[in-house]
C-alpha cells in the first residue's frame, strides 16, 4: 500500500525530461511526476522539493507544489460535487487540476434522488484502498462535533444557512455557515433535503442536546404572500379573471387545486383585498379601484377605494381636493369626510392652515368658503360655535 498517496510529502529530484521533473519520497521507492511549471523552483539531481502526490486521471503518480488541496488524508474541509454517475457516487473537486475525488455509492443515501447533486458540498477528508485507490471519505459525527461552535439563544427566529451532513428517519442533520449544529425535524420541511445541500433555515429552538433546533417552512405572514401570489397569478392568465372557488368550496377542492389549506386560502385572498390587488377570486374585478364587486348577468362594484365614489356599480374619483370619502349628489359630489389637517365646510375640505382669526363678532377662528362666507371654528367667551356661527351661552357663568 503507498502510504504516501493523498498527503504532502518531501521528495528527492532524481531525473527529468524537457517537462517534467522526477521524484521520490523515499529512495528507490515510488516515482511521481512534476510538472516544471508547477515546481517553486529550478530543481537538480538530489533537489529536495515538498508536495502533494496522487494519482490522476490518467492513472499517472504525480506531485503538485502549486495545486495542493485542503482536503487529504486526515485532514477534512469541503469539497465540491461536480458529477454524479449513479453507478459509483459523485465525483468532488478538490482543487487538482487533472483530478477529481469520488466519495463512493456505498457512503451515500439508499435512495438516490437523496444524493448530492453538482454544486452541492461535502465535508470530507481522503482515504487510500488496498490498490492504492483515492476516496473521498465524509466527515463522521465526531469531526461535526469537534469543530461545531455552541448554540447562541440570540439567534431564535432568525435565518441562516446551513449544509445537510446526515439523513436520518428522525429528521435531517445540518451544520451551518458559522459551524453551529443543527436538526430539522420532518414536521418542519416540506421535502427532504438531499446530502450536502445548502438550505436556508429558521432557528426556531435550541434543544438539550446542545444544537440548533431549524425549521424550512417559511414564517406565516411570508407563506401567506406566496399563496396570494400564486392565486393572482392563476387570475391574470384567466381569461375573464375569474376562478370559480369561495369561502363555501370544498376544503379538499381548495387543497387539491392551489395545494393549500382552506385556511390559507382565505388568509391569502385576505392579503390580496389589503394589498388591493383584487377581490375574492370567484368575484375578481376588472375596475382596480374596486375593493369589492359583485356578477350578476355583468360586473358591478359594490364598495370603492379610499377617494373613489359609487355610482350606479362604477367606482369615480372624487374631484373635490384633499375629501377622504365622498358621494355622487344631484349638483356634483359632496364629501363626508376630509383628509387629516383638513375640515369638512358643507361638503368641501379646507385646509387648517387657512384658518384665521380675523373673523366677525363673537367668532375667535373662522374659514371662509369659495364665496367669502365666513364659517367659525372656535367662539369667544359666553358663546359656542354652531352649524358654523356663534351663539350666545344663555346659562350664566358659561364658558
Amino acid at each position: 500500500m503507498n502510504s504516501a498517496l493523498g498527503k504532502v510529502v518531501t521528495a528527492v529530484m532524481i531525473d527529468e525530461n524537457d517537462t517534467d521533473y522526477f521524484v521520490q519520497p523515499d529512495r528507490n521507492g515510488q516515482t511521481y511526476r512534476l510538472p516544471k511549471n508547477e515546481s517553486p523552483q529550478e530543481l537538480h539531481i538530489g533537489g529536495q522539493v515538498r508536495g502533494f502526490v496522487y494519482e490522476n486521471e490518467d492513472h499517472q503518480l504525480q506531485m503538485t507544489c502549486k495545486y495542493i488541496p485542503t482536503i487529504q488524508v486526515d485532514h477534512y474541509d469541503y469539497g465540491t460535487v461536480v458529477n454524479v454517475r449513479r453507478d459509483l457516487g459523485v465525483f468532488v473537486d478538490i482543487g487538482l487540476p487533472n483530478k477529481d475525488i469520488v466519495v463512493s455509492l456505498d457512503d451515500l443515501p439508499s435512495l438516490k434522488h437523496l444524493w448530492p447533486q453538482p454544486g452541492d458540498r461535502l465535508l470530507m477528508a481522503l482515504q487510500v484502498d488496498d490498490k492504492d485507490r483515492l476516496w473521498g471519505k465524509l466527515a463522521d459525527d465526531q469531526i461535526y462535533q469537534t469543530i461545531s461552535a455552541a448554540p447562541d439563544k440570540r439567534l431564535l427566529n432568525h435565518d441562516t444557512y446551513a449544509t445537510v451532513y446526515r439523513l436520518k428517519m428522525s429528521g435531517t442533520f445540518v451544520i451551518t455557515d458559522d459551524y453551529r449544529l443543527g436538526f430539522i425535524h420532518p414536521s418542519e420541511r416540506d421535502q427532504e433535503p438531499r446530502l450536502g445541500q445548502r438550505v436556508k433555515a429558521r432557528v426556531i429552538g435550541i434543544s438539550s442536546h446542545g444544537s440548533l433546533n431549524l425549521s424550512l417552512k417559511p414564517r406565516a405572514y411570508q407563506a401567506i404572500g406566496e399563496d396570494a401570489q400564486m392565486i393572482l397569478t392563476m387570475l391574470e392568465h384567466d381569461i375573464n379573471h375569474r376562478l370559480p372557488y369561495t369561502d363555501k368550496t370544498d376544503p379538499s377542492i381548495i387543497r387539491d387545486v392551489f395545494g393549500i389549506s382552506k385556511g390559507q386560502f382565505k388568509r391569502a385572498i385576505g392579503h390580496l383585498l389589503k394589498e388591493k390587488l383584487g377581490c375574492k377570486p370567484d368575484n375578481f374585478c376588472n375596475d382596480k379601484h374596486c375593493e369589492m364587486c359583485i356578477t350578476e348577468e355583468e360586473e358591478k362594484c359594490d364598495r370603492c377605494e379610499i377617494g373613489y365614489y359609487l355610482n350606479q356599480g362604477k367606482c369615480f374619483k372624487c374631484n373635490i381636493e384633499n375629501c377622504l370619502k365622498c358621494d355622487f349628489g344631484i349638483n356634483g359630489n359632496t364629501c363626508n369626510s376630509c383628509m387629516n389637517g383638513y375640515y369638512l365646510i358643507e361638503g368641501k375640505c379646507y385646509s387648517k392652515d387657512t384658518a384665521s382669526t380675523n373673523c366677525q363678532s363673537n367668532c375667535a377662528q373662522c374659514l371662509h368658503n369659495e364665496s367669502n362666507e365666513e364659517f367659525c371654528l372656535s367662539c369667544k367667551d359666553n358663546y359656542k360655535a354652531f352649524d358654523g356661527k356663534c351663539v350666545s351661552c344663555s346659562i350664566s357663568n358659561c364658558l
